[in-house]
């Protein structure tokens, strides 16, 4: 049995995220004006520009390493912090 981690989290411009990493992402995505094509695609669009803002690499293989990355690059942050 695997559990889903559950992230309650804000980002730069006080958006709020509450649900799975995938679910963030997906939230995300739709939030963004973006052509990507896929979450897949906007987490690696997302990556490259928060690389040269942060100098932080965001691994965007998988939404949970999207979702850890962008939190140490300090664009997503928990909630109440």
């Amino acid at each position: 049995m695997t559990t889903t981690t559950i992230y309650h989290l804000v980002d730069d411009g006080g958006r709020e995220y509450e649900g799975s990493a995938a679910e963030i992402v997906a939230r995300m995505h739709d939030l963004a004006f973006t052509p990507a094509a896929s979450d897949e695609a906007y987490m690696d669009e997302v990556a490259e520009r928060a690389f040269t803002q942060t100098n932080v690499n965001i691994d965007s293989s998988s939404p949970e390493s999207f979702v850890h990355g962008m939190m140490q690059a300090g664009l997503l942050k928990p909630k109440g912090k």
